[in-house]
C-alpha cells in the first residue's frame, strides 16, 4: 500500500513537472520578423551671391596723357556724358554653389533719352556700347535707330535660365560688364559740329526732352517649387 502511494506521488510530481515545462516553453517559443531603421536630414545649401556694381561716373577718354580729366557737370555730379567720355555701365556677377533646381534671370533695359537727332531730324547717337567683347553703335547691320541699339544691347545682356539642376562640383558663376563710350577721335573730328549741336541742345532744353542714358538691371537667382 505504502508503495502505491509513492509510486502515485512521484508520478504526480512527474506530470506537474511536464506540464510546467510545456507551459514555459509556450511562454518563450514564438516566431519574430523585425525591422528598423534611422536617417537624418540636413537644410540644403543655397548661399547664392549676386553683386551689382553702378559706375555712371564719365571719364574724359585721357589714352597717352598722364593726367585724368573728368567731367563735372554745373552741380558737381558726375552722371554726365560728353565727346571723348566712357566707362563701365554698370557690372553683375552671379555665384553660388545652391543644392536645390533654380531658375536664373537677368533683365537689362537700356535707356536712350528723347532728341538724339540732329537739327534735319538724322538720327545721331555716337555712344558705342559693350557688352563682354562686343560692340553696338548705330551704324551696325540692323542697328539705325535707339531703339533698335537699345534692343541689340539688352539682347546680349539678358539671360533666362530655367530648371538649373543642383550640382556638388559646378558652380552657377555668371557676370557681364556693360560699358559705354561717346565716340571721339580727334578735335577736328567730322562730328564735332553735330557733337555741339547735341550740347546746344541739351543747354536749350535741359530737362526736356534730353538725350540721355540710363538704364535698370534686376538679376535674381530663385528656387524652383
Amino acid at each position: 500500500m505504502k508503495k502505491n502511494k509513492a509510486l502515485t506521488a512521484a508520478l504526480s510530481v512527474f506530470a506537474l513537472t511536464m506540464m510546467s515545462m510545456c507551459a514555459i516553453g509556450g511562454t518563450f517559443a514564438k516566431y519574430v520578423t523585425e525591422g528598423s531603421g534611422t536617417d537624418t536630414a540636413r537644410v540644403a545649401k543655397w548661399g547664392v551671391d549676386v553683386v551689382v556694381t553702378n559706375h555712371m561716373a564719365s571719364i574724359l577718354d585721357t589714352s597717352g596723357n598722364s593726367e585724368t580729366n573728368v567731367a563735372i557737370a554745373g552741380d558737381g555730379q558726375l552722371d554726365i556724358i560728353a565727346p571723348g567720355t566712357k566707362g563701365d555701365m554698370v557690372t553683375y556677377s552671379i555665384s553660388g554653389d545652391p543644392e536645390v533646381t533654380v531658375d536664373v534671370s537677368v533683365v537689362f533695359d537700356l535707356k536712350l533719352g528723347e532728341n538724339w537727332k540732329l537739327e534735319n531730324g538724322d538720327v545721331y547717337c555716337p555712344l558705342v556700347f559693350k557688352v563682354g567683347d562686343t560692340t553696338f553703335k548705330i551704324g551696325d547691320p540692323n542697328i539705325l535707330t535707339t531703339d533698335q541699339l537699345e534692343a541689340a544691347v539688352e539682347s546680349a545682356v539678358n539671360i533666362t535660365l530655367n530648371d538649373v539642376l543642383p550640382t556638388a562640383q559646378t558652380s552657377i558663376e555668371s557676370g557681364k560688364t556693360i560699358s559705354w563710350a561717346w565716340d571721339y577721335s580727334s578735335l577736328n573730328d567730322a562730328n564735332d559740329p553735330k557733337d555741339t549741336y547735341l550740347g546746344n541742345l541739351m543747354a536749350d532744353n535741359n530737362e526736356t526732352n534730353n538725350p540721355s542714358v540710363g538704364y535698370s538691371l534686376i538679376v535674381s537667382v530663385t528656387q524652383v517649387d
